[in-house]
């Protein structure tokens, strides 16, 4: 039997979004609760990138992959519902994947560029800045 893990107080995640090998460089910087369940995560970076949702994906975090099992896709060991964020104890600057459209190759590249405190009257689990050409930040 595996001992659960300690509960770990949920926080805010600053994250950064970068799709890789675009040229201007198109990226986002999402605000989301550190508990978000990674399909729920899936389906806010569907929206954000303006997809379909109708090609596989992944989520390569740590050396393994997650997400959400399709019929004729790839099968995942975890339900994509119970594996939260917080659950990989992520470090600041840490980075991990979501490839979404396998024949096209669209690659995420997500960072965890920090960790907020969650004021008490928050109740969005998101928040996002876009933006669509290279510059500071």
């Amino acid at each position: 039997m595996v001992a659960p893990k300690p509960a770990v107080a949920p926080c805010i995640y600053q994250l950064r979004i970068v799709l890789r090998d675009i040229s201007p460089l198109i990226w986002r910087r999402l605000w989301g609760r550190s508990d978000v369940c990674i399909a729920d995560l899936h389906a806010v970076l569907q929206i954000l990138m303006d997809w379909s949702d109708t090609h596989l994906h992944r989520f390569s975090i740590h050396g393994k992959d997650y997400g959400i099992a399709r019929l004729g896709g790839i099968a995942f060991a975890d339900d994509p519902r119970q594996v939260r964020l917080t659950d990989f104890r992520l470090h600041r600057g840490e980075r991990f994947l979501y490839e979404y459209d396998f024949s096209d190759g669209w690659v995420l590249e997500i960072r965890l560029e920090d960790r907020l405190h969650i004021p008490a009257h928050r109740e969005q689990p998101f928040r996002r800045n876009v933006n669509t050409h290279s510059g500071s930040t």
